[in-house]
């Protein structure tokens, strides 16, 4: 994960969202033969859902001072 910087903020964002995007892309496509398989599966999904709250958090901490600001 990154830290947001004011003048990167949008690019980081995006090219973590692509990032993330193709993660997923290569997990569901993989096929699963077995338990084992759709264990591992499950574990990678469950990755990026907390990569992409982890994400989200972070964006609403760095976005929280111009919403306020905006009041």
């Amino acid at each position: 994960m990154f830290r947001l910087s004011k003048g990167k903020a949008k690019r980081n964002v995006r090219r973590e969202i692509s990032m993330l995007k193709e993660k997923f892309r290569a997990v569901e496509l993989t096929p699963c033969y077995g338990d084992a398989d759709l264990r591992k599966k499950e574990n990678d999904l469950s990755q990026i859902w907390t990569e992409i709250y982890n994400l989200q958090k972070e964006i609403d901490d760095f976005a929280s001072p111009f919403l306020q600001a905006a009041k």
